[in-house]
């Protein structure tokens, strides 16, 4: 309601009984009751304890972040350097095949044995004219 809060001289002025303003002494740091100095410090105590242990969480937090964007991180380069290898393997088949290589459609090759399926090389032709091209 007021702008400023109203001090206990203006209080005074205003509260009179029988002709005799009303005394107030405002509290002082040196001059608190013991129980209200022990509560401030246990709230002061209590905030301090309560701040660090949020900037702790905080620090926490981050590392966590960086641990799992490493990670992530280490994970895609894994499974590039995986892809990689796999594409020059399949070069390396080709160009040793050179110009016999032979694609066989799925159907074919769900009908084969076991033993025939690890002998062929599972490619489409698109795959292996985009190879092709790419040799010199």
């Amino acid at each position: 309601m007021y702008d400023k809060p109203i001090s206990v001289e203006q209080n005074a002025k205003y509260i009179e009984v029988e002709g005799i303003p009303v005394s107030g002494r405002t509290w002082k740091d040196k001059a608190l009751p013991i129980r209200t100095k022990m509560m401030i410090k246990n709230s002061k105590k209590k905030w301090l304890e309560q701040q660090q242990m949020q900037r702790h969480m905080k620090l926490v937090s981050l590392e966590a972040k960086q641990l799992i964007e490493n990670r992530k991180e280490e994970i895609r380069l894994k499974r590039q350097r995986r892809l990689e290898k796999q594409s020059k393997k399949v070069e390396n088949e080709i160009r040793a095949a050179g110009p016999n290589a032979i694609v066989l459609s799925n159907k074919k090759v769900s009908k084969m044995s076991k033993k025939a399926k690890k002998q062929l090389m599972s490619m489409t032709p698109e795959l292996i004219s985009k190879l092709r091209n790419r040799m010199p």
